[in-house]
């Protein structure tokens, strides 16, 4: 596929995001996917766009597994893009299956236990599961996580809204 090609289909996907068509958004990344099918990116981004998909439908079961499958294409194209598995951490959380967005966020900190993205969603998963079940082990882990946000950018707490202390 032509660069440019592939990168006004990205942009004019994003441009469709902003405009709340995340429909029109799909389709020209499912072209992209369709024209470049190893291209673990594109996969990557046809997926988090399904994830917003299944967030704005009541039934979000179909868009949910369009979301994982992609995801998980992206994730054995390129092992390395940490953000296919991050974001198949969220998706998981956000359908109550805490242990698998857990193996998920390890496998990306597997290989770069300081990536501050992945920290904060782990730090996320912990302090959720300490307000759900009120186990300490879940806070401190939670904090530990988002000690290490801060420890790789000090300036992230203006990026990533959260609290260490409290719960």
């Amino acid at each position: 596929m032509e660069i440019l090609r592939a990168a006004a289909l990205v942009f004019r996907s994003r441009a469709r995001i902003s405009a709340d068509d995340i429909p029109g958004a799909i389709a020209d990344l499912e072209t992209l996917v369709r024209e470049a099918p190893k291209d673990a990116r594109a996969k990557y981004l046809l997926g988090v766009t399904f994830v917003a998909l299944a967030a704005r439908q009541e039934d979000r079961s179909a868009a949910s597994e369009r979301a994982r499958a992609v995801l998980e294409e992206a994730r054995a194209l390129d092992p390395d893009l940490a953000e296919a598995p991050r974001a198949l951490a969220e998706l998981y959380f956000a359908q109550d299956r805490v242990v698998d967005a857990i193996r998920e966020v390890n496998g990306v900190l597997a290989k770069d236990p300081d990536l501050p993205q992945a920290n904060l969603v782990l730090g996320n998963i912990m302090k959720a599961q300490f307000v759900e079940t009120r186990e300490r082990t879940y806070r401190d882990q939670g904090e530990e996580h988002f000690r290490r946000v801060l420890a790789a950018d000090p300036g992230e707490h203006m990026r990533y809204p959260f609290e260490i202390a409290g719960g």
